[in-house]
């Protein structure tokens, strides 16, 4: 975006933007329009940037192509015109409100919101909405001049982002879908989209706002259980509970040892992410069985996240999970590092003096703990907890929540797991507090009848 007014170099070079408003389902009373302005050899004063909307209905209003945009063509202008004056077609364009440039090379976010902002997206009537830019006008012997990031662009830069219009009390909803393929069903609501087989409620693809898989090479959310050293993978039954343009259900049913778990998904509008929760069924006929963990697992794209937050004093960066594939384990999921590797974080040390890694770093006690997660410079994935109540054994005790692993070379990833053990009120011999059980029967004894646990 340009106003140069320097003899023998005039320049009026005029931003366009167009947002998508199609699935804006209510009125916007606050409305903000927000740009990124990024580093550049630009060094411009500050100078103050007006901001205009094409009205609906102007030839070419939601249709133009950013190829081929010219003076000739964009809608609201006069043809043919780059002098430093203003040539706006008489009522095909409506004035939004003012940003100002601060100068010295700034770097960093703008916005304009503005009552005149909210009405113009408020009387949209095709889906679509033209925003275009343009500076203060240069006296003699100006020039006023920054870079705005496109959506082209973003990534570039640390915590830079496309043109956005950000929304409250009208916020826009995509309606929530569900697509069933055969073989997965599809839960989308323009936000988050996540994939899951039928036939064992497997999540293997999750987008955020129409991205690249946060789950690719090899990740995936799953559900599984272990039991008296044995691991327990799930194969269930898919059934659609509900789905309306606000809410889809889906539900899926199995066997996972000597129980029955009710696997269950919920999407919403307007959130970023979903709803998950299990019920346990033991029941009448059920054999006595010895329960140690059901846990959720997400098994992220190791190339997206670097960085991990377990609690307010365990963050930082995670281990590359080739560095672990290519170590040496000294007792469990602990490694031995190089004396100087990519993994910069605090580390215990062998006894001949060498950094090591373990899982178990990024444990992190109950008491209080509500999220934990992964993230990049472009993304985040949080498991976030209601309630730590089907937790047993206290605020003393610890829970492993985020780490990296490596199965093999291969099959590196980023974890985020959720365990999820008999509490004391389930339990009636045993919990946290006062003893493991002795046996199976001990634990949870053959013709009980049911007993359910959900999260």
């Amino acid at each position: 975006m340009r106003s140069r007014n320097v003899s023998g170099s005039v320049r009026h070079k005029v931003p366009f933007l167009r947002f998508d408003l199609s699935s804006l389902s209510a009125p916007t009373d606050n409305t903000t329009l927000q740009l990124w302005v990024p580093s550049s050899g630009l060094d411009s004063e500050s100078f103050s940037i007006d901001v205009f909307g094409v009205n609906d209905g102007v030839s070419g209003e939601d249709k133009w192509n950013a190829a081929s945009l010219s003076y000739n063509t964009a809608p609201g202008l006069t043809t043919g015109n780059a002098d430093v004056d203003r040539d706006h077609v008489a009522n095909e364009v409506s004035y939004l409100g003012s940003i100002t440039y601060p100068g010295s090379n700034y770097t960093g976010a703008i916005e304009l919101s503005s009552q005149e902002l909210g009405d113009f997206i408020a009387a949209d009537t095709n889906g679509a909405a033209t925003i275009f830019l343009e500076a203060q006008v240069a006296d003699v012997g100006r020039d006023f001049a920054i870079h705005i990031r496109t959506a082209e662009g973003v990534g570039t830069q640390a915590d830079d982002f496309a043109p956005t219009l950000v929304f409250s009390d009208g916020v826009p909803q995509s309606v929530v879908t569900s697509t069933d393929t055969g073989s997965s069903i599809i839960l989308d609501n323009g936000i988050v989209q996540a994939v899951f087989t039928k036939d064992d409620g497997v999540c293997t693809d999750l987008r955020l706002e129409g991205g690249s898989n946060l789950l690719a090479n090899g990740g995936r959310l799953y559900l599984d259980s272990n039991s008296g050293g044995s691991y327990y993978g799930y194969n269930g039954t898919y059934e659609l509970l509900e789905s309306t343009d606000q809410k889809a259900h889906i539900r899926f049913t199995g066997r996972m040892g000597e129980f029955t778990a009710t696997l269950n998904y919920v999407l919403q509008a307007g959130e970023s992410g979903f709803h998950a929760y299990v019920e346990l069924d033991h029941g009448a006929g059920d054999a006595a069985a010895y329960l140690e963990q059901f846990r959720m697992v997400m098994r992220c794209d190791p190339t997206i996240f670097d960085r991990a937050f377990s609690s307010e004093t365990k963050t930082g960066q995670m281990i590359d999970p080739a560095l672990i594939a290519s170590t040496p384990q000294v007792i469990d999921a602990t490694h031995k590092l190089p004396a100087s590797s990519s993994y910069t974080e605090t580390t215990g040390l062998t006894e001949d003096g060498f950094p090591t890694y373990t899982k178990y770093d990024w444990a992190d006690y109950i008491e209080n703990h509500k999220a934990h997660g992964l993230s990049s410079q472009t993304a985040g994935l949080w498991m976030l907890t209601g309630s730590e109540e089907y937790m047993n054994g206290g605020s003393g005790k610890a829970e492993l929540m985020v780490h990296s692993t490596s199965q093999d070379t291969a099959g590196c990833r980023r974890t985020l797991a959720k365990a999820l053990r008999p509490s004391e009120t389930r339990c009636p011999s045993w919990c946290g507090r006062c003893r493991r059980p002795t046996s199976r029967s001990d634990a949870w004894p053959s013709g009980r009848g049911k007993a359910r646990r959900a999260w």
